[in-house]
């Protein structure tokens, strides 16, 4: 077993899932359930597996962040390439992309954000299907967003390095906090 290198997460069914390096482990009724290379249809992906954020949304999908391969979703029977289905990989478009998706959250709106390295913050809703790249211009001066943090009243905040600092989402733009 390889040692955790993300924070656990109950999914709504008890399943604790544990994030590392090479896969994804869920926990329940005493077995275990393996995401990983295979799992997430990455057997001809020559890319280092790099898990480095999961996350539970509230439907109970399970999302992970495969740092350098993108964003993928276990809805409880298979997963699916997020990053590829929107043709967000790198190599698919010109400038930013979520190959290097590197922390996550959902808003209480049930959008998804994810903080990623070198290509800023984005936001997606699943209601419409649409995302929204933040960068410099819309104050993310950081190169690498490495957590997105849900605070008891809802906001959500986001570590970033290069420079270090924290951020908050005004509505439009993204305001250093510290």
């Amino acid at each position: 077993l390889h040692l955790p290198t993300t924070k656990a997460f109950f999914g709504k069914d008890s399943t604790v899932w544990f994030g590392t390096m090479e896969s994804v482990f869920g926990f329940k009724n005493n077995s275990f359930t393996t995401i990983g290379r295979e799992e997430m249809g990455r057997q001809d992906d020559e890319r280092q597996m790099g898990i480095r954020g999961i996350f539970v949304d509230s439907k109970g999908n399970l999302w992970m962040d495969d740092n350098g391969a993108g964003i993928f979703v276990y809805n409880g029977n298979e997963t699916e390439n997020f990053t590829k289905k929107h043709n967000l990989d790198e190599g698919d478009v010109d400038g930013n992309t979520l190959h290097r998706a590197f922390s996550m959250a959902e808003d209480s709106e049930g959008n998804m954000w994810f903080g990623t390295v070198y290509s800023g913050i984005w936001m997606y809703n699943p209601k419409s299907g649409k995302f929204i790249n933040y960068s410099k211009d819309d104050g993310v001066l950081s190169d690498n967003i490495w957590t997105i943090y849900k605070t008891k009243n809802g906001d959500l905040l986001f570590a970033g390095e290069s420079p270090a600092a924290v951020y908050k989402f005004n509505g439009k733009t993204f305001v250093r906090r510290h």
